[in-house]
């Protein structure tokens, strides 16, 4: 393998067509211009490097496809981003920290589409943690997103995009932010004491999943919606929110789930709508089913029309001596693809999904995939 190119000013740098390669286990730092570059090159790992206080990016790709970035250290650069792709699809960004940068911490621009940036430790940005910019189909699951400037998680003109299990809290502005952005998911994320809003749907962004997150003790209010339409919000929590819980401005949304839900309330079994969880509804559940009887009224518009009397979490407590029956399959500790099938004797309402090793064997899952009956979904 031709080492990668060494310069003065570049750390290390790939480009035209430098493809399977292996970075791993360098320090490229105090360099002009970025630590790490790849330009057209693919299907490169990028793996254990430090790559801290370079003068533009820690680690830059340009049209640069199917690459792994993986435990790298990209932080404290001195003018731009610690991890930042331009042009750049399917590549996966996983288990790095990039903290302390001048801008943001971890960047996907100009139609950088189907990545995965996972598992990740971004604080004390400049800016923004994670900043999506004209980029789709992108996977922003299980990072830590503290104590940056502007905003934790930031989107604009986005679109399709999956925010999944992230901690987007202690930031100066806004925790999870959506800018012209549009059918994006966004479920089980934490927005908590920002300075000023948990979630916030800007102009624009319609058509919206934002489902079982929790935001709370922001300075502002817990979710802003502003000049959008058509989103779905539900089984959040909001609480404690230093204005309100919820602000509409020239919105119309539902605050609802859009269908019916079994849930479980005190130990009995009911289907309806859900809503989300507002610690000041000041409303009664006279049928005790945990939905409040009076609308929760959103300020300045919209009302969520059936308001959880508690957080939701509360109405999916798991059933005792569930058992799954793994009717074929093997599952042996070895590398590969191994499939199982599973079998419940009842509908499962499945609100969250863990994998864990196989203790004793250093085996791991790498992703879950669900399909059958025109379903067909992954967790990675």
């Amino acid at each position: 393998m031709t080492p990668p190119k060494y310069n003065g000013k570049y750390g290390i740098l790939l480009k035209y067509s430098n493809d399977n390669k292996i970075i791993a286990n360098n320090t490229a730092k105090h360099n002009g211009n970025s630590g790490i570059t790849l330009r057209n090159s693919n299907n490169n790992e990028i793996r254990n490097n430090i790559a801290n206080s370079n003068h533009f990016n820690g680690i830059y790709l340009n049209n640069s496809n199917d690459n792994r970035i993986t435990d790298n250290d990209a932080s404290n650069t001195v003018n731009w981003d610690g991890i930042s792709l331009d042009s750049s699809s399917n590549n996966e960004i996983r288990n790095n920290i990039a903290n302390s940068n001048h801008f943001n911490g971890i960047v996907l621009g100009s139609s950088s589409d189907k990545n995965i940036i996972a598992n990740n430790t971004v604080k004390n940005s400049g800016n923004s943690g994670i900043i999506l910019m004209y980029s789709n189909d992108n996977k922003i699951a299980n990072n830590t997103v503290k104590n940056n400037r502007y905003n934790g998680i930031l989107l604009i003109n986005s679109n399709s995009n999956r925010i999944t299990n992230n901690d987007a809290s202690n930031t100066v502005e806004d925790g999870i932010s959506l800018s012209s952005s549009c059918n994006n998911e966004v479920r089980n994320n934490v927005a908590n004491s920002n300075n000023y809003n948990g979630i916030v749907l800007w102009i624009s962004s319609n058509e919206n999943i934002v489902a079982n997150n929790t935001a709370k003790h922001n300075g502002g209010n817990g979710i802003i919606v502003n000049s959008n339409n058509n989103n779905k919000i539900y089984l959040n929590n909001f609480m404690d929110n230093g204005n309100n819980n919820a602000y509409s401005i020239g919105s119309t949304n539902i605050w609802n789930s859009p269908s019916k839900i079994t849930y479980t309330y005190k130990g009995s079994t009911y289907t309806n709508y859900l809503g989300n969880y507002w610690n000041d509804y000041t409303g009664t559940d006279g049928n005790d089913d945990g939905i409040g009887d009076a609308s929760y009224v959103i300020p300045n518009g919209n009302k969520d029309n059936y308001p959880l009397m508690q957080q939701w979490e509360n109405y999916f407590a798991p059933l005792e001596q569930e058992i799954f029956d793994t009717g074929e399959g093997t599952y042996p500790s070895i590398m590969g693809t191994h499939k199982g099938t599973s079998t419940p004797n009842k509908t499962i309402i499945v609100h969250k999904l863990y994998t864990c090793p196989s203790i004793g064997t250093g085996g791991h899952i790498e992703y879950v995939r669900f399909y059958g009956n025109d379903l067909d979904a992954t967790k990675t």
